[in-house]
């Protein structure tokens, strides 16, 4: 959340002193600026003259560098004051939220009337930027625009309701589904003197320019700019992004006066109750459970005991005379009237986030026309803590918020626990720490660097990361370094970001990549990669009747057992299997903890078995059991004579023209020439073959003795995969398959799109144990799939390839893909 508040002699106050600033009854009353109108001139009671030469103002609202948000000076000149600052304070809110948002299904919602340009139009000035400067409609369509949102946009005037009711148009579009996130605004910028006159007029302005709220000495509000703007976002997909939650909005509700006070401009008790009664109701809560209500407040004599009267009677009932404390911040900065509950929401959000409750700016003699006692209502003149009632439920809070033509509305919030430190914080203080710095312009990166360094540089690095990642990631230009610390780190110049993030997919090696060293600095580092080994080895060990960790040393640093496989060259096929898929369903659940998620997924040869459980088909134990009789199948026919030979540098017509030379060499039976076969299609010029020892063997020194420019590398492998050598276990390997799929409820259908490697196709049916065995004995299509998945997701497509090292990336890049990049690198 952001907000620019009047802060009296501080001029105006952002976010981060605003709760100081109300903890220590600030007042930000001060003298009307003269660049808005001459206060003394415009002094009196007489028509056309101001009761009060002051109010809560902000002299020097900031907006940024415009033209980072696109907007030339020629423009800018042309726009209202309250477009310029909303476009601030929503940069900053979305910048702190941290979350997603170029390109997303985002809404604007924004409480707000018409400001006016910085000037005093006539015809002569009225550019081509005018109506677009000007129009009510653009304070929100401009906001969606410069932040490339998608949702619902959406300027809102309910007079001195409006924010409030933006925000419950808000959430109820995210409940409809029309939105996931929203920003939600308000902004009250006092232009001209003309609206202070007519409130003059009216007779609800205060002559000393003090809104006293609930006090005896209250004879009117003050007016006041304000500009805030907040995200709010489905509570579900905020706890399972990770994101921060300062407080949850549980109920909210609008109703009107309609004729029942036969006044256009005065409260109705009935229906302000009415809203409160309606918001509980919506929050699954009741009145009397609420430990703070902020009111709206205003000072008037009229206004202020109509509502507290009416809400001390909703609040006290089943309340067992347990007071009520009640506040408003407009008795420190005056009335924001459009954005007066972003103000309110501001200050009882920070409430929540600390458990204290602030003060009234000003209160001295409780008005008499309110019933306190009756009501055991109270309004704080310090700082104390904020209880719960009902410790198991946390603490609740809600906002009223009145429109001056009967619109009125109430929301309720709840408190919202912080997140734990994060398991592996220890660890990771360590370092090395990646530092990422984004902004709207190469010139803003440099500084924001420049400025980080010098002032932020004693912040511990991993704090640091954490705060900056969040904000970068957002940014059209970006840059970053990875170092021990942010004083010693070096910068790559920063580069041109797209505004929507590159298609990404997951790409699941096959066999070839595993070592013993795999995944232990991960299992050392992150609690989820270890907790998801675990979980994977739980489900060995109940399936096997022994630990996999245990009995190979994988995965555990210093294990006796891995000097074994560290000093083999070629492991045993059940290990493989075994090994490869539990380190990629952990990679899997560790990128996706931290917000990495794919747009598609791929998976190479074995790598499909752990693409079982990545794609949402399968539960981890049953992939982990797949894995486990895949490994036992192979064992069947390991070392039975079959390896496997990498050719690169040809195509696969010329693949066969070596194999039939390569065949021709030996004075084999025809039976036995005939034994290499295409088992793997990595690229239009890398092919993998399969067959008997001996003719890999000839394959390879033919190719190595007469072949220029095609390389041949034998594979440390001992069973020829994706060929007939592997027909002896098919069945086996179907029993098993059978006794697994048996224990499970399908259909085991990908939730996540999914390119399948057998077919070169979609995976828009089940997994079958048919597929699963012809995942292990047909050639591998990943020639044919890479470009289809390239097709359809645009060259701009990124793939990750989860492996303990790197082997597909090359082929990838060679097929039309952007990037490839590892997770994993062998020591």
């Amino acid at each position: 959340m952001s907000i620019s508040a009047p802060g009296g002699d501080a001029k105006g106050l952002d976010t981060e002193a605003f709760y100081d600033f109300l903890k220590g009854r600030g007042s930000g009353i001060i003298t009307v600026p003269a660049d808005r109108w001459n206060a003394d001139a415009y002094h009196g009671t007489a028509p056309g003259k101001i009761c009060t030469t002051k109010g809560g103002y902000i002299p020097e609202f900031s907006w940024g560098d415009l033209q980072e948000f696109g907007i030339t000076p020629v423009e800018a000149a042309q726009l209202a004051t309250t477009q310029l600052v909303l476009l601030h304070q929503s940069f900053n809110a979305l910048q702190r939220s941290g979350v997603d948002y170029r390109g997303t299904d985002t809404g604007v919602y924004v409480g707000c009337a018409g400001g006016g340009p910085p000037f005093e139009p006539d015809i002569t000035q009225a550019g081509a930027y005018y109506m677009t400067g000007t129009s009510l409609s653009i304070t929100a369509n401009r906001i969606n625009y410069v932040f490339d949102l998608l949702g619902p946009s959406l300027p809102v005037d309910t007079a001195c309701s409006s924010s409030l009711t933006a925000m419950h148009l808000a959430v109820q579009a995210i409940r409809n589904g029309e939105c996931d996130q929203a920003v939600v605004a308000g902004v009250n910028y006092i232009v001209t003197p003309l609206e202070t006159a007519s409130f003059s007029q009216l007779g609800v302005l205060s002559a000393d320019g003090i809104s006293k709220s609930f006090d005896d000495g209250g004879n009117g509000y003050a007016r006041g700019d304000v500009a805030s703007a907040v995200v709010i976002k489905r509570h579900d997909l905020a706890v399972r992004d990770k994101d921060r939650i300062l407080a949850t909005l549980v109920g909210s509700a609008l109703t009107s006066c309609g004729s029942l006070m036969g006044s256009l401009t005065t409260p109705s008790p009935e229906a302000q109750t009415e809203a409160i009664r309606r918001a509980y109701r919506d929050a699954g809560l009741s009145p009397h459970q609420a430990d703070f209500v902020e009111l709206h407040g205003t000072g008037t004599v009229v206004g202020d005991s109509l509502e507290a009267n009416a809400a001390g009677a909703v609040f006290s009932e089943n309340r067992g005379g347990r007071e009520l404390i009640i506040g408003s911040v407009k008795s420190n900065v005056g009335h924001g009237e459009m954005g007066a509950y972003m103000s309110s929401l501001v200050k009882v959000v920070m409430m929540l986030e600390r458990k204290k409750v602030l003060p009234n700016g000003y209160f001295e003699t409780p008005s008499h026309r309110i019933e306190f006692e009756k009501f055991k209502l109270r309004v704080p003149i310090a700082v104390e803590e904020l209880v719960a009632f009902d410790s198991k439920q946390g603490i609740i809070a809600s906002i009223s918020s009145f429109g001056f033509g009967g619109s009125c509305g109430h929301t309720v919030l709840h408190e919202h626990e912080p997140r734990p430190v994060h398991p592996d914080h220890e660890t990771l203080k360590k370092g090395p720490f990646l530092f990422a710095f984004g902004a709207l312009s190469p010139r803003a990166v440099q500084s924001l660097i420049q400025t980080y360094k010098e002032q932020y540089a004693s912040i511990p690095p991993l704090a640091l990361c954490e705060h900056l990642g969040g904000r970068a990631r957002q940014m059209l230009w970006r840059t970053y370094a990875v170092g021990d610390s942010l004083a010693n780190a070096t910068f790559f110049d920063p580069v041109l970001v797209g505004k929507r993030p590159n298609p990404l997919i997951f790409c699941f090696s096959g066999q070839g990549p595993q070592h013993w060293q795999q995944g232990r600095d991960l299992m050392a580092m992150y609690s989820v990669f270890r907790e998801s080994i675990h979980a994977c080895d739980r489900v060995y060990e109940e399936y096997t009747g022994k630990s996999f960790l245990e009995k190979t040393g994988l995965f555990i640093a210093d294990a006796p057992e891995s000097t074994t496989l560290a000093k083999s060259l070629s492991w045993p096929a059940e290990i493989i299997s075994v090994a490869i898929a539990f380190f990629q369903i952990a990679m899997n659940d560790l990128l996706v903890s931290l917000g990495i998620k794919p747009d598609a997924i791929v998976g190479h040869s074995i790598g499909e078995t752990a693409v079982l459980y990545a794609s949402g088909a399968m539960p981890r134990d049953m992939a982990v059991k797949i894995a486990t009789a895949r490994g036992r199948a192979l064992s069947k026919v390991d070392n039975i004579g079959g390896a496997m030979v990498a050719i690169s540098g040809c195509d696969a017509d010329d693949v066969r023209d070596y194999i039939e030379a390569a065949s021709a060499l030996s004075e084999l039976s025809e039976e036995e020439s005939a034994k290499l076969y295409m088992a793997a299609f990595n690229s239009p010029t890398d092919i993998g073959v399969s067959g008997s020892e001996l003719l890999v063997d000839l394959l390879t020194k033919h190719i190595e003795t007469w072949v220029d420019g095609v390389v041949a590398r034998k594979l440390r492998v001992s069973t020829a995969v994706h060929s007939p050598y592997v027909d002896p276990c098919e069945a086996s390997y179907r029993a098993e398959l059978a006794a697994i799929f048996s224990q499970y409820e399908g259909p085991f259908i990908p939730t996540i799109p999914t390119m399948s490697t057998v077919t070169a196709e979609m995976k828009a049916d089940e997994y079958t144990i048919d597929y699963l065995w012809r995942n292990l004995r047909q050639p591998v299509l990943f020639s044919a799939a890479i470009p289809k998945i390239v097709n359809e997701y645009g060259t701009n497509t990124t793939f990750v390839e989860i492996s303990p090292h790197p082997v597909l990336g090359q082929y990838i890049k060679k097929m039309g893909a952007l990037d490839s990049l590892p997770t994993g690198m062998r020591p």
